[in-house]
């Protein structure tokens, strides 16, 4: 149980000492490089479905965190952020009147 919470654990209790104004000792050298992978895989789970659901899986534990070791996981992380995603154009209005029209016709 204990080596299963080695990584969320560690991922929990250094994210405190980031915050600006917090007093503790920094984290070395190993802290750090977690920290900065978490950061790019929390970034590229904005456009990477692959990422997203890697980062999803291993922050509400249900599957081991070992799984952000994935070489999928590891080139989403070395990929960073992908391109924004597309932004198809609105729909077009349906025909006739909408749903707030007998609203807006009453004074």
């Amino acid at each position: 149980m204990c080596r299963t919470a080695d990584l969320p654990w560690l991922l929990c209790t250094t994210e405190d000492i980031r915050y600006p104004g917090a007093t503790g000792p920094r984290p070395g050298p190993t802290v750090r490089l977690a920290q900065y992978a978490a950061d790019r895989l929390r970034t590229a789970a904005t456009t990477r479905p692959a990422a997203s659901a890697t980062f999803i899986a291993a922050v509400a534990s249900s599957r081991p965190a070992h799984r952000l070791a994935t070489p999928t996981a590891v080139w989403d992380v070395l990929l960073g952020p992908g391109a924004p995603p597309r932004h198809h154009p609105a729909p077009a209005p349906l025909p006739g009147p909408g749903p707030d029209s007998a609203r807006r016709e009453q004074p």
